[in-house]
């Protein structure tokens, strides 16, 4: 079964040409770090609390090396951030 992330990737590729679109290029990274970060919500991985997003598992158990970087970041930060400032700082990554 493919990851919600995976399967954005995929809707993102052009059927004939086997490359991305252009307007889905630019959006494409910031779509698969909310992919993950939903991913993670739904695992109990994360949890959103007045919009901000709050780590619930300090662990390597993160959902693979992208949630393992949001984790580490989220832990260096002092306050929790909103959805939208680790959705940016993901996908700009």
């Amino acid at each position: 079964m493919l990851s919600f992330a995976e399967e954005i990737l995929l809707l993102s590729l052009l059927e004939k040409k086997e490359s991305i679109q252009l307007p889905s290029s630019l959006s494409l990274p910031f779509a698969l770090s909310g992919a993950i970060i939903y991913e993670m919500l739904q695992a109990g991985q994360l949890a959103l609390v007045d919009g901000r997003l709050n780590a619930t598992l300090l662990s390597a158990d993160a959902s693979g090396e992208v949630g393992r970087v949001l984790v580490e970041k989220m832990a260096q930060t002092e306050n929790p951030k909103k959805l939208r400032h680790w959705v940016f700082m993901l996908g700009a990554k």
